[in-house]
């Protein structure tokens, strides 16, 4: 099962800094991380060469101001038995967020999001697409609450590490497990003889059937799980998760994801990318397997 011993924060000073803090402390209460580090990464600051000269310190100045600034803001929320680290660093935000998720080894990457503006949407697929570990999503207003917890799998091992970190959820918070998969009747089903009906049946029936195969080696005692399986028409997994996310009222969407050795990524049928544009006011999780590192290259020619 994934581990979030250390977790790097991004914290821009926003109103929905506050969000990302009050669902990081009811998350570190039932993950016990070990240690967590808070990063500021702004713009860099033009500053004549001239001034630099006769203020060779105003950079380490600047960014210091910036690491007091994070430590009054988080001060408020009371992180117990973790260690804290704050950072302030000027450059590119994907560069630098991904640079030092790599050089700390974290395992966990939790940033917030804003509504629903363009570029801040694409960062965020970046920032999920070259991860070298999980990443946490916080968007605008979210609580920090565990008790419908809605895992999406297509009985992968990617999807096993998703629904395992679902499972230690549960039992720490006493919530609820919504496990759902998506189906498809494949193209060309008519040829068997079967109307789409009955293989909608079929391709059901084998659903449940890998379902049982797939939580038997799971400790699932006393966690309350509810199965859900979609059929999808029309290749949109991402819009019948973030349907099923809303009708159970889900606190939290976590989803697994792949990577290649490449500097490419390929998410489960890229469906956590997709997911983003899918659900603005629900937090996702998203799992990876780590170890599989890619853009790493990348995000150091970014910083």
């Amino acid at each position: 099962m994934p581990s979030f011993k250390r977790v790097l924060v991004g914290l821009d000073f926003s109103r929905t800094d506050a969000q990302v803090l009050q669902y990081l402390k009811g998350l570190s209460l039932i993950a016990s991380p070990e240690k967590i580090i808070f990063a500021n990464i702004h713009k860099e600051i033009e500053v004549p060469s001239e001034i630099l000269k006769q203020f060779p310190d105003l950079k380490v100045s600047i960014n210091n101001t910036f690491v007091q600034e994070l430590v009054e803001e988080t001060n408020a929320i009371n992180f117990i038995g973790c260690e804290k680290e704050y950072i302030a660093l000027e450059g590119n935000l994907l560069g630098k967020l991904l640079n030092k998720s790599t050089q700390e080894d974290v395992d966990l990457v939790t940033v917030g999001r804003k509504n629903r503006s363009g570029l801040k949407g694409l960062e965020h697929r970046m920032i999920v697409r070259k991860a070298p570990c999980n990443v946490l999503i916080v968007p605008e207003n979210a609580q920090p609450k565990f008790n419908t917890v809605l895992v999406a799998t297509d009985f992968s091992e990617y999807s096993k590490l998703a629904f395992e970190q679902a499972v230690e959820l549960a039992k720490n918070s006493k919530g609820k497990i919504i496990c759902q998969h998506v189906y498809e009747v494949p193209t060309g089903y008519s040829k068997t003889g079967k109307t789409f009906t009955q293989f909608a049946a079929i391709m059901r029936e084998n659903a449940e059937n890998n379902y049982k195969l797939f939580i038997q080696d799971i400790d699932i005692t006393g966690i309350s799980i509810e199965t859900v399986f979609t059929l999808s028409n029309k290749h949109e997994e991402a819009e019948n998760i973030a349907a099923i996310a809303r009708e159970k009222k889900a606190d939290l969407v976590i989803i697994g994801s792949k990577g290649r050795t490449n500097l490419s990524v390929v998410l489960i049928g890229s469906v956590a990318e997709l997911l983003l544009d899918e659900l603005f006011h629900v937090p996702i999780l998203i799992i990876k397997k780590k170890g599989e590192k890619f853009g790493v290259i990348e995000a150091f020619k970014a910083a």
